[in-house]
């Protein structure tokens, strides 16, 4: 509700790298944060099983993951082993009650550094610290380069400010620190063939057309028809019944015909 999310205590507890006891180096009042994910292995793997069953295949890696931490049957999760990733240190106070972000962890690499020695599974090795914007983008592209190889679904990176005491001066807006961007991949392309185009009917009398095109992944999504808010480029192109047409999705951008 806002204030209040599902407690999902019980599927944390069998996600194996997720340890139910930490080394917290002194540390009082601990909160981190983290995403669970699934790797493109595991979840091919799931999908084998589950069609050998004849049980429906499940859309992407991203969706599995999200889905299997609000199941009830927690061992149905820890067939489907998980991986929890910790980038970020909410809070961290001693003894006395005081902040150690204004202290020992008074940085990311520093946060990073004591995630890993936690024992938790964080991004340390995955990710860096430069002295130039320049330096950050190349690093940027480095990773959406070998993006395809990677294990895991990712559709960017996230740039941080180093220093906490940064952080606190920034700020927030309504909905995002102002010490943190994404630097989004480009989109991920697919090629098919359009079969038909239907018009729908909102509820408020709107119409609009849909291409039905012959299902293809991208972007570890399943598409198999597409809102055609670019229907002028439709027209423009010349595009018909049959011809093979370009898709493309960025991250969790609605999928679009992008060209023929």
């Amino acid at each position: 509700d806002g204030k209040r999310g599902e407690n999902i205590s019980h599927n944390a507890r069998v996600i194996k790298n997720i340890p139910l006891k930490i080394d917290a180096q002194d540390v009082e009042l601990l909160e981190v944060r983290g995403e669970v994910m699934i790797s493109r292995e595991r979840f091919e793997k799931i999908n084998k099983q589950r069609f050998e069953e004849g049980k429906s295949l499940l859309a992407n890696p991203r969706n599995t993951a999200s889905g299997s931490l609000r199941m009830l049957d927690s061992e149905v999760v820890a067939q489907r082993k998980l991986e929890a990733f910790f980038y970020h240190v909410s809070i961290a106070q001693d003894l006395e009650g005081n902040s150690l972000l204004k202290t020992n962890l008074n940085s990311q690499q520093s946060q990073m550094d004591f995630i890993y020695k936690s024992g938790l599974k964080s991004t340390k090795g995955l990710s860096g610290v430069f002295a130039s914007i320049t330096e950050v983008l190349a690093f940027c592209k480095q990773w959406e380069a070998k993006r395809p190889e990677y294990n895991y679904d990712i559709d960017g990176m996230v740039i941080k400010v180093n220093a906490q005491k940064l952080h606190d001066l920034l700020g927030y807006t309504s909905h995002h620190p102002r010490w943190a961007i994404a630097f989004k991949f480009s989109a991920q392309q697919a090629t098919t063939i359009l079969e038909n185009i239907e018009f729908q009917v909102g509820r408020t009398g709107i119409i609009t057309p849909v291409a039905k095109l012959t299902p293809v992944q991208v972007a570890g999504v399943s598409v198999s028809s597409v809102s055609l808010f670019n229907q002028e480029f439709i027209e423009e192109k010349d595009i018909r019944l049959g011809d093979t047409v370009i898709v493309e999705r960025a991250g969790d951008v609605i999928p679009y015909i992008a060209r023929v």
